[in-house]
């Protein structure tokens, strides 16, 4: 348990400012070169995908449950790709201007699974994304430990070579290509965001075992639809 513990700290580590990150270069990246349209959303789904499923395929070589571990980094980085995927994805909408951390997170988790720990909601015919330090907090540290639970708690066989590992679950490029459609999605529906008031909320650490709050229980202080 202080293993997993560990490894999850060091994943929410890696994870805090991966998505600032991935904003800050392509938003630079954009300043210097054209902005991708519509009709190349294919081809960055693709690009993307072919790079994840060789990130997935390098991290699946190494045997072991320790070497799985040692992994984690280039599970990160395949996060990473999927998450400047999304970013190039929304710049082809025009909607890289309003592209947050919290956003890009809510994005890349909704469509990976379905859930984004607060950040997104599908509501009425349009995507809420709630905007706020604490939920995203609460968001990156759910992931970290349901990846390094996923790691600790598989069977033995999948550490084995040649039968896949926490990578592939994450990181493939079969995944990877649905992440794009669902971002794809997303993005090119109305997004409205809502800025939370933090002081307002409760404590993280009480929000911990929920892995969705409803909209009831935010506290909003200004709207924007996009």
């Amino acid at each position: 348990m202080k293993r997993e513990k560990i490894l999850q700290e060091r994943i929410f580590e890696k994870l805090e400012g991966l998505f600032n990150k991935v904003i800050y270069e392509r938003r630079h990246g954009y300043e210097s070169n054209p902005k991708p349209e519509v009709k190349d959303i294919d081809h960055i789904i693709s690009h993307y995908s072919s790079k994840c499923a060789k990130i997935s395929i390098g991290a699946t070589l190494i045997p072991g449950e320790w070497g799985v571990i040692s992994a984690v980094p280039e599970i990160v980085l395949g996060m990473k790709k999927q998450a400047e995927m999304i970013y190039d994805i929304s710049a082809s909408f025009k909607k890289d201007d309003i592209m947050t951390p919290e956003l890009l997170t809510g994005i890349l988790l909704f469509a990976v699974s379905g859930e984004s720990y607060g950040l997104l909601e599908y509501k009425d015919g349009r995507y809420i994304n709630f905007e706020s330090q604490r939920l995203f907090d609460l968001a990156l540290s759910k992931v970290a430990k349901k990846i390094a639970r996923m790691i600790f708690r598989s069977a033995l066989v999948r550490w084995l070579p040649g039968f896949g590992t926490v990578s592939q679950a994450l990181i493939s490029g079969r995944v990877t290509r649905g992440v794009g459609k669902m971002a794809s999605e997303i993005l090119c529906s109305e997004i409205e965001i809502v800025k939370i008031d933090d002081k307002n909320q409760p404590d993280i650490n009480t929000l911990a075992d929920f892995d969705w709050i409803s909209g009831d229980e935010k506290t909003a202080n200004s709207h924007e639809k996009i």
